[in-house]
């Protein structure tokens, strides 16, 4: 059963210089636990920029999961401009 606790809704931001699409929170919202899951305090978070909308859930407060949301965000906008490395990419032969 979801509830809306908060909406986020910031408009995209578009990097002219690469054409890229930065990925941003688009909304966080109180949720039941994933799968059944226990506990009252879930939200669910969701990243747009891509190609097709990333969701989340995390146990926490609201402040919480939105931070951790954003900075899931930043982590993607690091990978896609090449300041950091995919943990699941192959690591470079010396």
């Amino acid at each position: 059963m979801q509830s809306s606790q908060q909406a986020v809704t910031p408009e995209l931001d578009r990097d002219p210089r690469a054409g890229a699409v930065h990925y941003q929170v688009a909304s966080v919202d109180k949720t039941s636990g994933p799968g059944g899951a226990d506990g009252d305090d879930w939200y669910c978070y969701v990243l747009k920029g891509g190609r097709s909308p990333i969701k989340g859930w995390r146990r926490g407060t609201l402040h919480e999961v939105k931070a951790h949301a954003t900075r899931c965000a930043e982590e993607l906008n690091e990978r896609a401009s090449g300041k950091r490395r995919s943990p699941w990419a192959p690591q470079k032969s010396k």
